[in-house]
């Protein structure tokens, strides 16, 4: 027998649509303003949410920490670690599918990650409006591709930083000092090019100890907020 929610007088129930999406905005923006004093993602300080959230069996799977480092004075770009070559940019097919391929490695067993098909990676990229190609930088090592860092201009607009949206190292060439390479690249990028500072998020339930490698390079958590997750039983 279901139980249907009976709504307050005076209330009504129908489908969003697209004329309600400023409408929606507004509402959203106003709400997680009230909680962490601007408008955006709703984060650990929503006692409201989380209650309810744990009132229906959901647990907190990871956190995660907003990260940033500024850039008040040019940045000076590091040199590429011994034996390793710099491939910026991902322009051809060959190009692409080695990224996706090594991403695939990089992450694989990480907290909320799933493979994707490689046409539907490329075609996610593609339509992603902040998202180019020439943002994509690839490390190899004897002509294979062992590390990944993915930029985009999430944050240009809204804060004038850089975004690193993805930073990978294939397990076996870890601790070699390839992904400091690539936040230390970032870094002098983005302050060539004026941004005021660099952005990324970080999974604190990542296999490697990715918090204290951004600590180490001069990041600092801004945020931190929580991923829920719910164990339901398949018959």
């Amino acid at each position: 027998m279901k139980t249907i929610a009976v709504l307050p007088e005076g209330y009504t129930v129908r489908r969003a649509e697209p004329s309600d999406a400023e409408a929606l905005l507004d509402m959203l923006a106003g709400y997680n303003k009230a909680v962490v004093g601007f408008a955006d993602t709703t984060y650990r300080a929503d006692e409201l949410l989380r209650g309810q959230l744990s009132d229906h069996d959901f647990s907190t799977g990871t956190t995660y920490h907003r990260m940033r480092i500024d850039h008040p004075e040019p940045v000076a770009a590091p040199d590429a670690p011994a034996g390793v070559r710099v491939r910026r940019g991902a322009f051809d097919e060959t190009a692409r599918r080695a990224a996706h391929q090594a991403t695939n490695e990089c992450f694989r067993g990480q907290f909320g990650w799933a493979e994707t098909p490689r046409d539907e990676w490329i075609e996610a990229h593609e339509d992603l409006p902040i998202f180019e190609w020439s943002q994509l930088t690839l490390l190899e090592v004897d002509g294979r591709v062992v590390a990944v860092r993915e930029c985009a201009d999430a944050y240009v607009e809204a804060e004038n930083c850089g975004h690193i949206g993805m930073l990978g190292v294939v397990e076996e060439f870890r601790a070699r000092g390839l992904a400091k390479f690539l936040l230390r690249d970032a870094f002098a990028l983005d302050a060539a090019a004026g941004r005021a500072g660099t952005i990324l998020l970080v999974d604190t339930n990542n296999p490697t100890p990715a918090l204290g490698l951004y600590l180490s390079v001069g990041m600092n958590a801004t945020l931190v907020f929580d991923g829920w997750r719910r164990v339901v039983q398949v018959t």
